[in-house]
């Protein structure tokens, strides 16, 4: 077969609509894709405010160890409040849905304890702050 340039010229028109195509398929295919994560994050003024000395908070989601809370809050300003991914909170990255949560200090004779449950919303962050009027004795 031979080709004419009349089919040449036509060829450059035809793969710029083959790409425009393809880059507005993968455009709308990716607007459907909604995020089901969230995050949520941790955070406690226990160390702080508690005579025991430097102790963890571990945090415990649907009962499996989620990690720990170090560095305690102290800001008296209520505005000051931390965020996600701050230094001094848990951040954990989960799915849609409703959870569980217990945490631990390993403070006075039988430790410190709190419970309770928490939302995640896609694409947001759940604050939760293990507060001292919260605290389970067990």
């Amino acid at each position: 077969m031979k080709i004419t340039s009349r089919y040449l010229l036509r060829a450059p028109g035809i793969i710029i609509s083959v790409i425009i195509i393809l880059a507005a398929s993968l455009v709308l295919s990716c607007e459907g894709n909604d995020s089901m994560q969230g995050e949520v994050a941790f955070y406690t003024s226990a160390q702080a405010l508690l005579n025991c000395g430097p102790f963890d908070v571990i945090v415990f989601i649907e009962g499996e160890e989620a990690g720990k809370i170090s560095e305690p809050f102290t800001s008296l300003i209520p505005e000051d409040r931390p965020y996600c991914g701050d230094t001094i909170t848990l951040t954990l990255e989960k799915e849609k849905g409703t959870y569980s949560y217990s945490a631990y200090g390993d403070c006075g004779a039988n430790g410190i304890f709190w419970e309770g449950i928490f939302e995640i919303k896609p694409d947001e962050c759940t604050m939760v702050y293990l507060s001292m009027d919260d605290i389970i004795v067990k």
